[in-house]
This record gives structure tokens, C-alpha cells and sequence, in this order.
């Protein structure tokens, strides 16, 4: 995301970039995000399929069900790990509370791992794989007990699933530097993005429908929880994130842009290209920008020749001018060289994004490919940007304000 911004506001100073898993369209109610888990289910190549998404989708129907009735919640109480059942103070047990029955939906969603799907991991339940042969196995029983068997194998002694609105509004709205770490990515999703990851009647989820529980309305409910934002704002606020950046079209020239088929943040990305010197790639079986792992033996052939794609272009666009005609800054730059701290903020931005979502490519002033040094108005300090097969190494002047 951030690979694919930064050369799209800066094309003077960012030469191209491979904006890996950039979900660049912000959305308040990301139903995409469940639909993509949903299909990956389904996708042999995987180890998913129809048998393994009927199983999945019954079982979370069966789950529902439970939800709407005290006999139903106290059943799920002795089947799943729920959070406080020790020391519960309602009156007939912890999914009494609405906000724990939601948290119980959803967190039962995450034993299903699109988004972190590693097809050569071994332990249970770690990938698609793993998750379907549970659900397929018939001699478990129903469903719901194949679910029941998957959560028991993956969870942990000090694990549990369907937090009380009393602990969510503890951790929600604790500002403490040591326990304020949900908080987080909540602030990014309140006031910029969206993202609400909801299980709409209508829409292709798997899991738990009816009642409607993962809704739009509920996480909304999040933000205001945390930081008094009613959802108009959060709506105003996704409105003023695409409005900036470009949403799906960036209006810049050499961005690749890179989505795995089961990485369900691919609904958000760009699917065709949005311009001229635009590209993407459709990696097949992958999950979140899994390309830019460490290579192993156990990558599938679509990675590795992702890898290699990625590799020539990067290469070719690396021998192209360094600033086109469209590239020329809307600005004059600053007569001045930047400082080296300056630099530094500036690449642990770009090298944040290039972890969470993929490679940027930087050329500032000039450049010299595969491992060069090139220098600019007599800078004395290097930086190498390890993001390639063969580094890129820049330049800048560390002595200047």
C-alpha cells in the first residue's frame, strides 16, 4: 500500500514500485474480505473444497442457531473455550451478552487461515488444508462437532474464544503504552479505512449469517467504544481516504501490482490495471503476499515464478529514465539535500509497508542497479535497501539540513 502511494506522490523520488496485497480501496463494510475466505474454501488446489465449504458453512449455521436459545448458548459454553466462563456474573452464562455471541462468531472465523495460508506448515489446523481434512472427517460426527474437534486441536490451555463486552471495553479503551495494543489498528480502521471484515446475509460468507451478528453497525459500535466516533465519521473519514489516494486508479505510471488468490485482501486491490505503465499480477493459490517470504523448497511453482516476474520487472523498469515527463514533481523540490534523519523516516515508512504488503523500489536523484554506488552532489552516506535479489543502493547527502 504504502509502495504503491509513495510512488504515485512522490515519482520524483520513488522510480517504480511492487505494491504486494495493497488493499488501496478503502471500505467501511469490507464483505469482500469473507467472500474471498469463502471461495477459498472451496479451491481444490489448497486442499479446500465443496464438500469442506458445506461442512464449514453448516456448521456455522448450526452454530447460530445455538446463539438464538439459553439451551443453545449453555451448549456452546461446554463446546468451545469461551472466554469467562469461570467467572461469570450473568445470570445463565457468558453468551448471554450479545457482544460476547458476536466475538464468539467471529473469533471462530480466524481457525479457518486464508489470509496466513501456509500449504507446507504440519501443525493442526495450521492452513486450508489441515482446517478441510477436520471438517471432512465424517467420523467426528455432525459439523458442528468436526468444529468443535479443529478449535480443540488448534487452541491453547490459556486460550479461549468469545470475549464479554466487559473485557472488549477494558481493552478498548486502556491507553496505557503496555495495554493499549487493540486500540492500534482500531485508530487506523476508525479514522482511515474501514476494513469491518462482516458477514452479511447477502454476501458469500461462510460462517455465521443468522443472526446477523458481524454486521457493520456492531463495529462501528468499536470505534465509538474506543474513541467516541459515531459512524458517520468513520464513513466520512474512508470518503476522504480514497478521495486522497486514488482508491483503486492511482494516478501514477511503474507500479506492479501483485494479489494471491486466497489472500482475501485481494477484494480491496487492484485487479486491472488502472493506467498506462501499470501492471498486475494474479499469483494462484497464494495467500498474503506470500512472494515476498524468505524461498523455500516447499513454494509452489505460481510463487516462484512469481518471484522471477517480479525480478525482470523491477530490472527493466531499473534501466528506464529515472524521471519521465509525467514523473516531474507537481512541486520543485527543496534546493536542499535532505538529512540523513529526514531519510530515515522517510524509508522506515516504505520499509514498513514493504514488509506488511510487498517491495518498493526507491531511486532518489540517481541510481545504479544490481549492487552500484552512485553518488549525488557529493554525498558521503549509503543506504542499501535489501528488497530486491540484488540490492539497489542509494546515496543521499547526510551532511545537509
Amino acid at each position: 500500500m504504502l509502495a504503491a502511494w509513495s510512488r504515485a506522490f512522490s515519482p520524483h523520488l520513488f522510480h517504480a514500485a511492487v505494491a504486494s496485497s495493497a488493499p488501496l480501496h478503502a471500505v467501511a463494510d469490507f464483505r469482500g474480505y469473507n467472500d474471498v475466505v469463502g471461495a477459498s474454501l472451496e479451491l481444490r488446489s489448497v486442499g479446500g473444497g465443496g464438500d469442506c465449504s458445506a461442512a464449514v458453512r453448516d456448521a456455522f449455521a448450526d452454530v447460530g442457531q445455538r446463539l438464538r436459545t439459553a439451551v443453545g448458548r449453555r451448549y456452546l459454553e461446554r463446546a468451545f473455550p469461551i472466554c469467562g466462563v469461570a467467572a461469570d456474573e450473568l445470570p445463565g452464562g457468558p453468551l448471554d451478552d450479545p457482544y460476547a455471541q458476536r466475538a464468539l462468531a467471529e473469533d471462530l472465523t480466524y481457525f479457518f487461515p486464508a489470509q496466513s495460508n501456509d500449504p507446507a506448515c504440519d501443525a493442526p489446523g495450521c492452513n486450508i488444508a489441515r482446517a478441510c481434512a477436520t471438517m471432512r472427517d465424517t467420523s467426528l460426527g455432525a459439523p458442528i462437532l468436526r468444529l468443535e474437534a479443529l478449535v480443540a486441536a488448534v487452541s491453547t490451555s490459556s486460550s479461549c474464544v468469545g470475549p464479554g463486552y466487559a473485557a472488549a471495553a477494558a481493552a478498548l479503551t486502556d491507553t496505557t503504552l503496555e495495554g493499549g495494543g487493540a486500540r492500534v489498528w482500531l485508530w487506523q480502521t476508525c479514522t482511515a479505512f474501514g476494513f469491518y471484515q462482516t458477514c452479511d446475509p447477502d454476501s458469500a460468507c461462510p460462517f455465521v449469517t443468522n443472526p446477523w451478528l458481524s454486521n457493520l453497525s456492531a463495529s462501528l459500535a468499536d470505534c465509538a467504544l474506543a474513541f467516541g466516533d459515531e459512524g458517520q465519521s468513520v464513513h466520512a473519514a474512508v470518503a476522504d481516504t480514497n478521495e486522497a489516494f486514488g482508491g483503486l486508479t492511482p494516478a501514477a505510471s511503474r507500479i506492479l501490482f501483485v494479489n494471491g488468490e486466497v489472500d482475501p485482501w485481494r477484494a480491496a486491490s487492484v485487479a486491472s490495471p488502472p493506467g498506462a505503465g501499470t501492471e498486475v499480477l494474479w499469483v494462484p493459490g497464494a495467500s498474503h503476499h506470500a512472494w515476498t517470504h524468505p524461498p523455500r523448497p516447499s513454494d509452489s511453482p505460481a510463487v516462484v515464478a512469481s518471484r522471477a516476474y517480479i525480478d525482470a520487472h523491477v530490472t527493466a523498469w531499473l534501466h528506464e529514465p529515472l524521471i519521465a515527463p509525467a514523473d516531474a514533481p507537481p512541486v520543485p523540490p527543496p534546493a536542499c539535500a535532505w538529512s540523513a534523519a529526514s531519510v530515515i523516516n522517510v524509508l522506515a515508512a516504505v520499509v514498513s509497508g514493504a514488509v506488511a504488503g510487498g517491495m518498493a523500489v526507491l531511486a532518489l536523484q540517481s541510481y545504479r542497479a544490481r549492487g552500484g554506488l552512485t553518488d549525488v552532489a557529493g554525498a558521503d552516506a549509503s543506504f542499501y535497501l535489501p528488497l530486491l535479489p540484488d540490492n539497489v543502493a542509494v546515496n543521499f547527502d547526510a551532511t545537509a539540513d
